[in-house]
């Protein structure tokens, strides 16, 4: 479960709370169902080239190989400006 919350923390940019609570729901599925597996996809396109990007991630939920769920989450990327530089 630490790997899924930590996946969907970081691909999907879910707070702690949502991808605990999306952890305690596949942990039910594997106690309850059996192997669980999940299939993701990220895209992104450029939509300023190489300073903002819009970003799609896709995840596919599979409970002892049949299809369950589908989550989807999209987000824009974007350079910050304001950051120091080193010389």
């Amino acid at each position: 479960m630490f790997h899924i919350t930590r996946y969907l923390t970081a691909t999907l940019q879910l707070g702690p709370a949502a991808a605990a609570a999306f952890a305690g729901m596949v942990s039910g599925y594997v106690s309850a169902k059996g192997e669980i597996k999940l299939k993701a996809v990220q895209k992104y396109r450029w939509i300023k080239k190489y300073t903002k990007a819009e970003y799609q991630a896709t995840t596919k939920i599979y409970v002892n190989g049949k299809y369950k769920t589908t989550t989807t989450k999209k987000w824009i990327s974007e350079v910050d400006t304001n950051i120091d530089r080193v010389k």
